[in-house]
């Protein structure tokens, strides 16, 4: 069976990063029920690794552009991440449609601070 694989882009570090964690988990559970394959990299995070300084910003996005490559699209999350910004540039490159959780009639609604523009 083929699903159609999404890759989930939005911020880790930036902002509160248990929002952040939280709005992925919600989008990613949603989109697997609406029958989507979905590439979340916000858990690796929280990775005791993650912070140790053992692995340089640039590896992780470097990890994260090679899963783009085969993803069929981005979904871009709110908040400001410059890695976000890094994979959706790189998608738009390399022709990978970007879309926003308002482009998802299965993520309305879930989060109230989507549609109210609250996430910063």
């Amino acid at each position: 069976m083929y699903r159609t694989r999404v890759y989930l882009s939005g911020p880790i570090t930036q902002g509160d990063r248990n929002w952040n964690q939280y709005q992925s988990n919600v989008a990613h559970k949603a989109l697997i029920k609406a029958g989507y394959a979905v590439l979340n990299p916000m858990p690796t995070g929280v990775l005791p690794f993650a912070w140790d300084g053992s692995v340089e910003h640039r590896e992780w996005i470097e990890s994260d552009l090679a899963w783009i490559e085969v993803a069929d699209m981005v979904l871009r999350l709110p908040g400001a991440s410059k890695g976000g910004d890094t994979e959706t540039d790189y998608a738009m490159s390399r022709g990978i449609p970007v879309y926003t959780i308002e482009d998802f009639d299965c993520l309305r609604g879930l989060l109230p601070q989507w549609e109210h523009g609250a996430v910063a």
